[in-house]
């Protein structure tokens, strides 16, 4: 036998989603089941992207940068990069002058232009500007 639901309009709006179906992979699957996997889906693919950013950064960056810190190592922290108001050429600090930056390099960093497509290069910026988390299984 089935329960009364505690709040009637709850039992017209389960009623209503009961009927609302979608056609995922030639298969029938019920509205909420379907926000339930683009939600999972969507989470799978900011985690992955966190990855990419982190590994790029490791690989590309943390050689000579610090992002975690605020000391030098080879080349000056990253740590707050974007609070700051001028870049060491005197630009302001934006997302497409470092993306330039890094793109082109200096007289002291190598250009990445011709090692990272610009999807790479603008995830890197993302990291640095901490607009993606940072893996927590490091």
């Amino acid at each position: 036998m089935r329960r009364k639901p505690v709040v009637p309009a709850l039992a017209a709006y389960t009623a209503i989603l009961g009927r609302m179906t979608f056609w995922v992979a030639g298969r029938k699957v019920p509205v909420l089941l379907s926000v339930l996997l683009l939600a999972v889906s969507a989470s799978a693919a900011d985690k992955e992207e966190e990855d990419t950013a982190y590994n790029l950064y490791k690989v590309r960056c943390a050689l000579c940068h610090y992002v975690e810190r605020p000391e030098v190592k080879f080349g000056p922290s990253l740590k707050d990069l974007f609070k700051r108001e001028n870049l060491s050429n005197g630009k302001p600090v934006n997302e497409q002058n470092v993306s330039e930056w890094i793109a082109n390099g200096s007289a002291k960093m190598p250009g990445f232009r011709y090692t990272l497509n610009q999807k790479e290069i603008q995830l890197i910026v993302s990291y640095v500007k901490g607009d993606l988390g940072k893996p927590s299984s490091r």
